[in-house]
């Protein structure tokens, strides 16, 4: 099996660049298609799970502020999802 690769610091922030992810920090519950996801399997229990470590990453000073706020892009659109 084939290693994940270990992206750097810098990689993760270009990705971040390219993905244009702003453009999901204001999305309704409709607009991420709700059902579709829920029927995708147990997103919103491994969420639930996953939220206080997404949370406390986004605190540590030495993250990256673009990937801090990928996180937090992320938190708000589950939260959405996920109430």
């Amino acid at each position: 099996m084939d290693q994940e690769k270990i992206w750097t610091l810098e990689e993760i922030e270009s990705h971040l660049d390219k993905s244009n992810i702003e453009q999901y920090s204001t999305k309704s519950r409709e607009a991420f298609g709700v059902k579709a996801i829920a029927a995708s399997g147990n997103f919103c229990g491994i969420y639930k799970a996953v939220r206080p470590i997404l949370v406390v990453i986004t605190k540590f000073p030495l993250i990256p502020a673009k990937i801090k706020r990928a996180i937090e892009i992320f938190i708000q659109a589950a939260d959405t999802i996920c109430p």
